[in-house]
């Protein structure tokens, strides 16, 4: 298991904002996503996101629906596999 990071607030927002440009990066021009953000902590990291955004990203409620996932972690791998 990799070592405990301790993240500031700004440390968290900055990385939110590093998500958010490579996802414009991703994208064709005018286009938008539809991102199904991973509970729970995938809530909060997918409203950081979305705020950095705006209207290129949607969150829905129904993974069957979304373009993208979006969580906090990457840890055992589990959750992207699926």
């Amino acid at each position: 298991m990799p070592d405990k990071v301790d993240l500031s607030w700004d440390d968290v927002l900055l990385r939110a904002r590093y998500v958010a440009q490579r996802i414009c990066a991703a994208r064709k021009p005018r286009e938008s996503f539809l991102a199904y953000p991973i509970p729970n902590g995938g809530i909060p990291a997918a409203l950081l996101i979305q705020s950095a955004l705006g209207d290129i990203i949607s969150l829905v409620e129904n993974p069957s629906m979304a373009d993208i996932f979006l969580d906090d972690v990457i840890d055992s791998g589990a959750t992207r596999a699926r």
